[in-house]
């Protein structure tokens, strides 16, 4: 079976870093993406560019979306998978996190017919804690899945991460705290992730690439649901996500005689 060609998106650091090493060592094609590509120079060096192009992407920019996917396929003819993964206060993050994951989306749309589309997203997602924006992203691939022709063969998967540990939050910044936040739960979420390796040691938080691994699983089987929570405390968040609305709607019923 020939090789397939992925596109993914914040591959100099984090996730994205690692699931680009796992897919080059599995003997794939990868085009990898970064606001500053020069990080990728030690992997440059060692993979030929028959199996790795490096691109400048900033996910916030049509110009370089559009850019990118153009240059992947005059270099390699084709894009098989794309891996979007959000990079890193509030209305940046959004940005990058909601309409840069968006946008990735509607040019693959554009792009290919009969491939895969991994949104490497958060189990954070499905309950909305204090400062988390994924929320959003999630609920519009959801959408979108059930908005494309079928005819097109696009198959669409959300995954939502536990807490692995990576070295995305070795560049975070933290905005300055507003005093009316000093004593809500958004405060411990802050002290919570002010040390990311005490957070991870505190979580007990896998190695990333076993996060890298199952994604690329993912990324062969073609019976996976729309979500895929990946790590006990994502399966553990899902299933909570679930009694809520079980015992919600459980609630509801006690007007279902007047509704009928």
């Amino acid at each position: 079976m020939s090789p397939k060609v992925w596109l993914i998106t914040g591959t100099s650091s984090g996730l994205g870093r690692v699931v680009t090493e796992q897919v080059l060592s599995e003997g794939q094609i990868v085009v990898a993406t970064a606001r500053n590509p020069d990080a990728l120079s030690d992997l440059k060096s060692l993979y030929p560019s028959t199996r790795l192009l490096t691109l400048k992407l900033d996910v916030t920019s049509i110009s370089d979306i559009k850019a990118a996917f153009s240059a992947a396929v005059e270099h390699f003819g084709r894009v098989d998978i794309i891996e979007s993964i959000g990079e890193d206060a509030a209305r940046s993050q959004f940005d990058v996190n909601m309409w840069g994951a968006a946008n990735i989306a509607l040019e693959a749309v554009h792009v290919f017919r009969g491939r895969r589309l991994l949104l490497a997203s958060s189990c954070v997602a499905v309950s909305a804690p204090p400062g988390h924006g994924k929320f959003a992203i999630d609920g519009y691939h959801e959408a979108l899945s059930k908005e494309i022709d079928p005819s097109w063969n696009i198959k669409i998967s959300i995954v939502e991460f536990g807490t692995f540990a990576t070295s995305a939050f070795d560049n975070a910044q933290a905005s300055q705290p507003h005093p009316a936040y000093l004593k809500t739960p958004i405060a411990d979420m802050r002290k919570l992730w002010a040390n990311s390796n005490e957070t991870y040691k505190a979580l007990s938080a896998k190695p990333a690439t076993i996060a890298a691994k199952i994604l690329y699983d993912i990324s062969g089987d073609e019976n996976v649901p729309l979500r895929i929570p990946v790590g006990l405390d994502a399966i553990g968040l899902l299933k909570g996500r679930a009694d809520e609305i079980g015992a919600s709607t459980k609630y509801a019923e006690k007007w279902n005689k007047l509704l009928q």
